[in-house]
């Protein structure tokens, strides 16, 4: 190597001040292009190292986002799951109430048609009684005026029989 150090020392010293100035210009020109690019290589490496730590925090955001999603998941069925339970046990109540309204109402009906047969019956006795204690009356005062004017018979003579009235 040193025969071609003391080469390119010979060689420079033929060149002319222009040639070598030349020359450092030129070397000059591809350090600032080397730079250049350096630096180019550098903004390159640079992004793509933010680009994997988005990528990265994308990720990371994407799994959080998942876990986020799940437990929301999660929460919505149990949700869903009470409010079905809580819908049957207001409907087993519900029933309970109605087949309880339904027993109560038909006792109320037996015991509305029982209190009516018996305002009926006990209405019946009563007419039949009052008829025939009218007939009775009736009878008597005709016996005492058994002579008197057709004329004036009265309405019971003329009314149904005792106990043929409505049913």
């Amino acid at each position: 190597m040193q025969g071609d150090d003391s080469k390119e020392g010979k060689d420079s010293k033929r060149l002319s001040r222009a040639e070598l100035l030349e020359m450092l210009i030129e070397q000059s020109k591809e350090v600032e292009s080397l730079k250049k690019k350096v630096d180019e290589l550098q903004k390159q490496l640079d992004d793509r190292t933010i680009q994997l730590q988005q990528t990265g925090s994308i990720a990371e955001a994407a799994l959080a986002l998942n876990d986020i999603f799940k437990a929301a998941d999660q929460a919505a069925s149990q949700y869903i799951e009470s409010i079905k339970r809580m819908e049957h046990e207001k409907n087993v109540e519900f029933q309970a109430l109605r087949q309880k309204t339904l027993d109560a109402c038909a006792v109320m009906r037996e015991d509305t048609q029982e209190y009516c047969r018996r305002l009926r019956y006990e209405s019946e006795a009563k007419r039949d009684a009052l008829y025939a204690q009218l007939e009775k009356e009736e009878i008597e005062k005709n016996n005492s005026s058994e002579g008197s004017d057709p004329s004036t018979r009265t309405c019971l003579e003329t009314s149904p029989s005792v106990g043929g009235g409505v049913s």
